[in-house]
């Protein structure tokens, strides 16, 4: 990760720590703000660690994502920051 993302995520541990999984899960897969914010729990695969998105959440309203499709977002085993 560079240092970059780095500083952003201390930065974000440090003065904002309840928004960190949020943040952290951004950066490590590279998923919209709106995708994120529309998961469900369903929507988690721990055991074969990916993450599949349905939905998105855009001015209020929970629709399909940008693409229209569902897709798979890796979550690849990584060290913690």
């Amino acid at each position: 990760m560079s240092e970059t993302l780095n500083t952003l995520l201390d930065t974000v541990k440090k003065h904002y720590s309840e928004n960190y999984a949020l943040f952290l899960l951004l950066v490590r897969t590279g998923m919209r703000i709106g995708d994120a914010l529309a998961l469900k729990w369903g929507d988690i695969d721990f055991n074969d660690r990916f993450i599949e998105v349905r939905r998105s959440v855009a001015r209020n309203q929970i629709s399909t994502p940008k693409s229209g499709k569902a897709r798979r977002v890796d979550m690849s085993l990584q060290p913690m920051p």
